[in-house]
């Protein structure tokens, strides 16, 4: 007789690098939506492409887990947390980015402060998005927020779970969230508009810490499981269908990225694929590097972010592959000492 398997958010750890390899190539994919709309006529495909930015979500699900991990650690170092974050990501960001600027700074007579503050992605707090392209740099400055931030949210989180209604209180803050973010986008649009990509991704991040103790606990995939996977999926097919996108803009792939890595951890252990895991575990080892290049490329090369031709995309994501390759090699060696 065939033995069940048990499911349990564990597995959300054990298949990390995979989900960050997969939220990698579904950014690739949705960068090719420029090139993709000069070539392909069918809207339901390109519809789908465009829908593919969800791999950020992604990523910060991940990144909320990792983070909890991080800080429940007995031997947990305020120094080395930082120190990690800034090694693991904003020097990578600013060794990626440091060329593509200085090139088209000195090709279009970009000022000292145009390079500066593209280079150090400070230009997303001043609102310019850039003046070379609205580039990756908008991730990283987040998410460096986030960890900066992360120890205050992590003590929130604590006290919540000892009074246990941290749920409770993660459902009712996702909910006022949304509320003013609508308020604040009819009442100031413009501003709204320069920070909502950063902005609307706060709760998931948020959501992902939550799935952190669940995956830390090593909580089984219960009924209430089983009906996050369902509804997220119905939920953000209603939301498209009847154009509500316009109201909740990015919160309509909130609930279903979460819906979507429960349901890969299932679909994982159901189809034996290893060398596509594998494939996915490889981008995974170098995804923020691979996201920040073939992104920064695109950017740049491009000066507007719109690749038109599908072919020289191609080329460009291959040399990120590369190029992400040899990076995350040197982020691993340095991190790892």
């Amino acid at each position: 007789m065939r033995n069940k398997i048990e499911y349990n958010y564990s597995l959300l750890s054990k298949y990390r690098s995979e989900i960050m390899g997969i939220a990698a190539l579904c950014i690739i994919v949705f960068h090719s939506k420029s090139a993709l709309n000069n070539q392909i006529n069918n809207q339901s495909f390109l519809f789908f492409i465009g829908q593919l930015n969800i791999g950020v979500e992604f990523f910060l699900i991940v990144s909320g887990i990792g983070l909890y991990f991080s800080l429940s650690k007995d031997n947990f170092s305020f120094k080395q947390y930082y120190l990690k974050r800034v090694l693991n990501v904003y020097l990578i960001y600013l060794l990626i980015s440091f060329p593509l600027v200085l090139f088209n700074c000195i090709a279009f007579n970009g000022s000292v402060f145009d390079f500066f503050t593209d280079w150090t992605g400070l230009g997303f707090f001043l609102g310019k998005r850039y003046v070379f392209g609205n580039h990756g740099g908008w991730y990283v400055m987040f998410i460096m927020i986030m960890y900066l931030f992360y120890p205050i949210i992590f003590r929130i989180q604590k006290f919540l779970e000892k009074k246990r209604i941290d749920l409770i209180v993660l459902i009712a803050f996702v909910i006022i969230y949304i509320l003013l973010c609508y308020y604040v986008s009819l009442r100031y649009n413009v501003l709204f508009n320069k920070y909502e990509v950063a902005i609307t991704r706060i709760p998931i991040f948020i959501i992902g810490s939550y799935i952190g103790k669940l995956v830390y606990n090593k909580n089984r995939f219960g009924i209430g499981t089983k009906i996050i996977v369902i509804v997220g999926v119905v939920l953000y097919i209603l939301l498209e269908s009847y154009d509500f996108s316009f109201v909740l803009g990015r919160f309509n792939k909130m609930l279903l990225s979460v819906s979507l890595c429960l349901f890969y951890v299932i679909l994982r252990s159901i189809i034996k694929i290893e060398r596509i895991y594998k494939f996915f575990s490889f981008v995974g080892s170098m995804s923020l590097e691979l996201y920040l290049t073939h992104n920064l490329a695109n950017e740049f090369l491009f000066r507007k972010g719109h690749c038109n031709n599908i072919i020289e995309y191609v080329i460009i994501v291959a040399i990120s592959f590369v190029i992400s390759f040899y990076i995350s090699k040197f982020r691993h060696r340095i991190t790892s000492k």
